[in-house]
């Protein structure tokens, strides 16, 4: 019988190289997995984890196969929780794999998935630590470059014999020293000029062919490969061999690349013969005196360095100064030197103010966003497979003739440019909520879609750069940034948006796992930290790259990232402040009042009342230039009361309000088909959809219409696919013309929508008196005046002793007045 077990923080659930005699599932929390080396075999289990090293963290539902061979053998790794854990345990039969596959070909099939995510998960962490230790051993071989060009002689011996070996092979290849030194210097790769390579090659454990062979294998149906294992057992048994093997082969590469690791960082900050040494013995005062060195260099360097303890700490468990205690001494040292300096430029005296003849504006104003790119690639921590795959397609974009043309070979650079862009600014987002500071051109990215600073002229750089200083005020309307809007689904406030094909996120999961075997939706579930980023992750893979695409103007011709291309008349007049969106916002709703009013449920002690709400649907700023908005969803969910999602590009060009009438349209057809259902059609109880549906399917018979207005609105049908599409088109019309009584639609079309769309109170007034309103106005009057008495009456009883009602039936009985 199956055994639920319970951990705390802290327990383990089995240990290296003990028998397993249980076959385990962890339903919820996160565990991490454990390897000594062999030659800690036999001691006490207390040693045994003392000297272990993180190998990954498993969290989620997940199998823990991979860890004991073919389920025979003794354990290669611990596990121990890291979080309150639930784990079931069954019984291990003696054979291990052989059994299952013999015998529960369904569990036999989900244990291949798992062992292969288990195996990725492994190589993950192993490719996560080797680019770390690529990172330091760069910044080290850096600083001294740098040492060589400000402060040679000055150090130990050994420090000068390794910056003089550095330098000349540098200077041999070509390498130039810059005048001023910024931190940009510390984060380059130069590999290519020091005829050195950073990353250790561990070849490849499992071979490529074999690899696209188990995607393969795993991608058929679940009862087909079940089928296949029937037949032949020895499938199975040997799939799960060789990602056994492999995981154990990972495992023991990362324990010695961790070691590595933590001796790189013990010299670093330990050894007397390092660059970081010399600096904390006087030497960032003598490189700030040559003038080579700017003075918020060092201030950068901190927070170069707490990025790399993050990191530490992600991967080991533990941060720098468990394994340099030095590591403290170096932050505190550059802190009090700063502070120093600081002092001792505020005691300067004012004489030195030059007087207003000797002062004369730079040629080029600095805005900290040169080399763009590459800070985002050091805040992301993105590989450096990745950067030069996507550098080398940034540079095949800038050499096209017309980078934007929606020709083939065009279309093709931008879409590989696009999938890595994506994939960045989803590194980008999860390293900002673990981050304490953010770099200005991250900000930039997440905002702006800005990434390539060479992409724009430096005009618009120092543009953009004013346009992110601005100061938001309040808005009473929910306009949000992408990355606010990022942030309320990665706290849990928020759940991800449908996907285009009109999925939640629970549901595209269980599609991705009934058609994609699990692969692509158990990655989903177990890459990230936990649940809520993984929904955030998603939520830019489905809704921000399709939502990008679509209000761009033309997926034909679309492009995320921003550049001069996509820039018409400056950035400036482009920028869509909140508070601007929310001016248009109520200049339309000053027009259309009931616009974002639903019936909803009011729920007052034992009693219900059906009234009206508004309810603004959240406006999200893309993070793009685009010349579209777009309404993503009218619904949350199926509560009646949950917010849409439309969608609106930061930097837009053309007519806003324009776009913004067409998509309040779409808003309104949309809520109304959610609200009334699959009555939604009905001429009679689907409101102002079944009215207007059947106005386009009857207006070739209806009395009302003359024959020149009939050919009108047939030639007009022809240019508009859809009927909401019909709908919008009339929808601006009656905004935008109609509400001056200029006559733009035709009398059926306008009885509908002073039914249904009445204009505020004030423009009533003034229309009323006009015969093509008259009418409906009159009408409309005397049953707006039989519903407010109705209401009146039926409220009474919810009166407090102040006449005042409760202010949902107060902003209730207000809107039924406007």
């Amino acid at each position: 019988m199956p055994e639920n077990r319970l951990l705390e923080p802290g327990d383990v659930l089995f240990m290296q190289w003990e028998e397993p005699s249980d076959f385990f599932i962890l339903q919820d929390g996160e565990l991490e997995i454990l390897s000594a080396p062999q030659e800690f075999m036999g001691l006490d289990s207390s040693i045994i984890l003392d000297k272990s090293v993180r190998i990954c963290t498993i969290k989620g539902k997940s199998m823990l196969v991979g860890f004991s061979g073919a389920l025979t053998d003794s354990y290669i790794s611990s596990a121990r929780a890291l979080t309150k854990c639930n784990v079931v345990a069954y019984n291990l039969p003696s054979a291990g794999i052989r059994a299952f596959a013999e015998k529960d070909l369904s569990t036999t099939v989900n244990m291949l998935r798992q062992i292969f995510n288990n195996y990725t998960i492994a190589k993950n962490s192993l490719n996560k630590i080797q680019s770390f230790c690529a990172r330091i051993s760069q910044i080290e071989d850096n600083l001294c470059l740098m040492y060589n060009a400000i402060s040679q002689g000055e150090g130990s011996d050994l420090l000068n014999k390794r910056a003089d070996a550095l330098g000349e092979t540098f200077s041999f290849n070509k390498g130039l020293f810059p005048d001023s030194f910024s931190i940009d210097f510390l984060i380059e790769d130069r590999s290519r000029f020091l005829k050195k390579n950073y990353n250790i090659d561990f070849g490849d454990n499992v071979s490529a062919d074999f690899l696209d062979l188990a995607k393969r294998l795993l991608k058929i149906n679940p009862q087909t490969l079940s089928d296949v294992i029937k037949s032949d057992p020895e499938i199975a048994i040997s799939f799960f061999s060789v990602f056994s093997s492999s995981i154990n082969k990972l495992q023991n590469q990362i324990v010695n690349l961790k070691e590595k690791v933590r001796e790189k960082i013990i010299s670093f900050f330990e050894s007397e013969d390092s660059p970081i040494y010399f600096l904390k013995s006087g030497g960032m005062n003598r490189w700030l005196s040559t003038g080579r060195v700017p003075s918020d260099f060092f201030k950068n360097m901190i927070k170069l360095i707490e990025k790399l303890n993050v990191v530490c700490s992600e991967l080991f468990g533990d941060d720098m100064s468990v394994f340099s205690p030095s590591y403290y001494d170096f932050i505190s040292s550059l802190d009090k030197s700063l502070q120093t300096k600081s002092t001792r430029e505020e005691d300067i005296s004012m004489e030195a103010i030059p007087s207003k003849e000797e002062i004369s504006a730079p040629n080029v104003i600095s805005t900290g966003l040169q080399k763009s790119i590459y800070q985002i690639f050091e805040f992301s921590m993105v590989d450096k497979e990745f950067q030069n795959r996507l550098l080398k397609l940034l540079n095949d974009f800038k050499n096209l003739k017309n980078p934007l043309s929606a020709e083939s070979e065009e279309r093709k650079v931008r879409r590989h440019i696009t999938q890595l862009y994506w994939e960045l600014y989803k590194q980008v987002f999860a390293r900002s909520k673990k981050e304490k500071t953010i770099p200005r051109a991250v900000k930039l990215m997440l905002t702006f879609g800005f990434l390539d600073d060479t992409l724009l002229t430096q005009d618009e750089v120092s543009e953009l750069n004013e346009l992110a200083r601005i100061k938001e005020r309040e808005v009473s309307i929910p306009i949000l940034l992408e990355y606010e809007f990022l942030s309320k689904i990665y706290s849990g406030a928020e759940e991800p948006s449908i996907t285009e094909m009109g999925l939640n996120y629970e549901a595209f999961l269980r599609e991705q796992e009934k058609y994609q075997k699990k692969g692509k939706a158990l990655s989903e579930r177990e890459d990230s930290d936990d649940i809520n980023l993984n929904k955030t992750l998603h939520e830019i893979q489905q809704r921000l790259a399709s939502a990008s695409a679509v209000c761009s103007g033309s997926t034909a011709t679309a492009f995320p990232i921003l550049c001069s291309d996509l820039i018409r008349g400056s950035l400036r007049s482009m920028y869509q402040s909140k508070s601007k969106v929310e001016a248009l916002i109520k200049s339309i709703t000053d027009v259309d009042f009931s616009l974002f009013w639903r019936e909803t449920v009011l729920k007052l002690d034992s009693a219900r009342e059906i009234i009206k709400e508004e309810v603004f649907p959240y406006f999200v700023l893309l993070p793009i230039a685009g010349t579209k908005t777009f309404m993503w969803q009218e619904l949350s969910g199926t509560n009646k009361k949950s917010r849409g999602r439309i969608m609106i590009p930061i930097l837009f060009s053309g007519d806003i309000e324009k776009s913004l009438m067409h998509t309040f349209a779409c808003f309104r057809w949309e809520l109304n088909r959610s609200i009334k259902g699959a009555m939604w059609a009905d001429p009679i109880e689907g409101g102002l959809t079944g009215e207007y549906f059947d106005y386009v399917n009857t207006f070739k018979k209806n009395s009302k219409l003359s024959p020149e207005m009939k050919e009108k609105i047939a030639l007009k049908f022809k240019t508009l696919r859809t009927n909401r599409d019909r709908f919008a088109d009339d929808y601006i019309l009656w905004v935008a013309y109609e509400k001056d009584g200029i006559m733009k639609v035709n009398n059926v079309v306008r009885e509908i929508f002073f039914k249904h769309m009445p204009f505020r109170k004030n423009i009533r007034d003034q229309l009323e008196n006009m015969p093509a309103f008259n009418k409906f106005a009159t009408r409309y009057n005397n049953i707006k005046m039989r519903e407010i008495a109705s209401y009146e009456n039926r409220f009474k009883k919810y009166m407090d002793e102040n006449g005042k009602y409760p202010k949902p039936i107060e902003d209730f009985m207000n809107f039924l007045k406007m």
